[in-house]
């Protein structure tokens, strides 16, 4: 590859890692968007891992981040091929997917919310609610 094309790629890269990393920081609240969403899904334990592609997504993201941070702090591998077409396409295709809230903490997140509502649609209350309203 040509210099001009590796820097050019390598900017690329980064620049749609920053979009990726702003995102999950708003995403969770954090100063550390694309590593705390790694720590998390680590944290989590292992039966609530019922998510689509939970070990793939980890796995992809510490390999780009490990991408992004040769960029940032090894010397002269802006000039070399260190970020990929597809390392490139991977960041974008993990952005459009946690923008449409398909990725893994969001996934794991609606679920519970959805347990929650049958849980309290459930309840004792709602049930003698719904027995004197005449609902379901």
């Amino acid at each position: 590859m040509r210099e001009k094309e590796a820097i050019y790629n390598n900017i690329a890269f980064l620049e749609e890692y920053k979009q990726l990393d702003a995102f999950c920081k708003r995403l969770l609240g954090t100063e550390e968007g694309i590593t705390e969403y790694i720590r998390r899904m680590d944290a989590t334990p292992q039966e609530n891992r019922k998510v689509k592609d939970w070990d793939t997504v980890v796995r992809n993201l510490v390999s780009l981040r490990k991408v992004r941070n040769r960029l940032v702090h090894d010397v002269g591998t802006l000039e070399q091929e260190t970020a990929t077409e597809a390392d490139i396409r991977l960041v974008q295709a993990y952005s459009t997917r946690f923008a449409e809230q398909r990725d893994p903490l969001t996934s794991l997140r609606m679920r519970r919310e959805g347990k929650e509502k049958k849980e309290k649609k459930g309840s004792l209350w709602s049930r003698i609610k719904a027995f004197f309203t005449g609902r379901k």
